[in-house]
């Protein structure tokens, strides 16, 4: 499988899960949590072992921000409890982190003329404003909350689509 079809495959789980919890936010948020830090830590390893198998050139950003994605993932599947208290600043973190990989695809994309870049770069910098409104009041009502990261989550997972098949 490639790196391409991981990416769709995981932006569509993405999507999928925030679509569960914007049209469900009484759901199970603990099951939800469970997926989306086990997503964490398994897209952080994919990331790892991508960037340890390149032989030319290695992106250390790319390196940094799978091992966060890993260390995130592994604390929020121990520590489930703390996770459900500041969900929604972990989302935020994502987003940021979604953001700053588009912008950087973007970036590469613009430099190499390989593709359209406007796309990943519009959704990079939707992401990262989206963040920040997360950041700014992560502690509003569960249910609304709830339903504005179920909402941002079906975004962020479109916006992956979107790079993933534009690259």
């Amino acid at each position: 499988m490639t790196q391409k079809n991981v990416s769709l495959a995981q932006m569509v789980i993405v999507a999928a899960v925030g679509l569960l919890l914007a049209l469900k936010p009484g759901f199970a948020m603990r099951t939800v949590l469970v997926v989306l830090a086990a997503m964490l830590l398994v897209n952080g390893l994919i990331g790892v072992l991508t960037c340890l198998s390149e032989k030319e050139e290695r992106d250390m950003v790319k390196l940094i921000g799978a091992v966060v994605m890993m260390l995130l993932g592994g604390l929020a599947l121990l520590k489930l409890r703390w996770a459900e208290d500041f969900f929604p600043i972990l989302c935020g973190v994502g987003f940021a982190a979604g953001g700053l990989n588009a912008l950087l695809a973007a970036y590469r994309m613009r430099r190499d003329r390989t593709g359209y870049f406007q796309i990943p770069a519009v959704c990079g910098a939707i992401l990262i404003i989206l963040a920040v409104v997360l950041w700014i009041d992560p502690f509003g009502t569960a249910v609304s909350l709830t339903r504005v990261v179920g909402w941002f989550l079906v975004f962020s997972g479109a916006c992956g689509i979107v790079t993933a098949l534009s690259k």
